[in-house]
């Protein structure tokens, strides 16, 4: 469930930034939900690497979570600014 909302944050803030000009209230509830998913995540988040050295590498679904996150923060920092 925290993937769906993450992905439809994400998508939201792109779609935001793109097509609907100066919606900043909308930028601001589409972070709030991706930060909603990431701390309601509950899977697994990392796994061993393939190689076995040591490193852990992030599982597909938090790694899309993460991105969608930081994207839709970004996306909010730009609009605050008023870069765009």
């Amino acid at each position: 469930m925290a993937v769906l909302i993450a992905l439809i944050a994400g998508i939201g803030s792109l779609l935001n930034l793109y097509l609907w000009d100066a919606q900043l209230f909308v930028q601001i509830i589409l972070t709030i939900l991706a930060w909603i998913a990431l701390f309601t995540y509950h899977g697994t988040k990392s796994v061993r690497s393939y190689e076995r050295n040591g490193t852990r590498l992030f599982t597909i679904r938090f790694a899309l979570i993460l991105l969608a996150v930081v994207g839709a923060s970004l996306i909010l920092l730009v609009k605050l600014s008023g870069w765009n």
